[in-house]
């Protein structure tokens, strides 16, 4: 972190304007402990700067806390890109939600994250993008979190190993365990998760990009693929989730990462 420091008399001359004020080659050391504290404090600014545009005021209450899909919010999701609109469908209902109906492309996104604390909405963002990879970038690992767990903050009914981010339990943590066991791996614990969302966020993603993305890898003895089945992405959410909500829950997990995109392209 910054230090407090006391410039040296004589600081460098003014400059044309584009040219850089401090030059890292003349610095003494106290003006060059200055320089790196202002790079830092960019870096700060920009991160935040960064995070209090990514959700528009339209979609958030007057406090800018919380998301609030009123009229206006929800007229944005319908309209067009042309029209500064994300381009939610709003017509054909086709994500059923047990005990809450079955919503259009607008409607899910409205009902799902309707009073959501931004705070929460960014709290995991770190890891999502640090075990993001070029196969599964950090908005299809958010807009999975966002499907299972509301980003962590909805817990009710929620067994997840993953702290109520992403879901790593039972049987798919125990294949996870055997194929880090063909590889000379230690087995992650179940109760090592409870509480630690960014490795759970880790695991999931080692799953995804290892074992159903990647391609196959043999060794033997006993034919064992300790690789993947070059899923696709389609693919690998229509089997993430099994049982009869599986493809109604691929097709959810595709709005939310829409809405991600929109997001960062604004």
């Amino acid at each position: 972190m910054c230090v407090n420091v006391v410039a040296s008399a004589g600081l460098e001359p003014a400059r044309p304007r584009g040219q850089k004020i401090l030059s890292l080659r003349r610095l003494p050391f106290r003006q060059e402990a200055i320089y790196n504290c202002m790079q830092e404090l960019r870096q700060i600014i920009r991160h935040l700067l960064r995070e209090a545009v990514s959700v528009p005021k339209i979609f958030t209450d007057k406090t800018g806390k919380e998301f609030l899909f009123g009229d206006g919010a929800k007229d944005k999701l319908k309209k067009s890109a042309a029209e500064s609109g994300f381009g939610f469908d709003d017509t054909v209902k086709r994500h059923p939600i047990a005990k809450h109906g079955i919503f259009t492309d607008a409607g899910l996104v409205a009902f799902k994250l309707n009073t959501l604390d931004i705070d929460q909405f960014h709290k995991h963002d770190a890891a999502f993008e640090k075990y993001a990879t070029s196969n599964l970038s950090k908005n299809w690992l958010k807009a999975m979190a966002i499907e299972e767990t509301l980003v962590g903050s909805n817990l009710l009914n929620n067994d997840s190993t993953a702290d109520g981010v992403l879901q790593v339990i039972d049987g798919t943590l125990a294949y996870l365990n055997k194929k880090r066991g063909w590889l000379g791996l230690p087995p992650y614990k179940e109760a090592s998760l409870v509480g630690n969302p960014a490795l759970s966020i880790k695991i999931a993603a080692e799953y995804i990009n290892k074992h159903m993305l990647a391609p196959k890898q043999i060794i033997q003895p006993g034919d064992r693929n300790i690789g993947g089945f070059s899923y696709s992405i389609d693919q690998m959410l229509s089997k993430y989730k099994t049982g009869p909500d599986g493809p109604f829950y691929a097709e959810r997990v595709k709005v939310y990462k829409r809405f991600l995109d929109n997001l960062d392209s604004l």
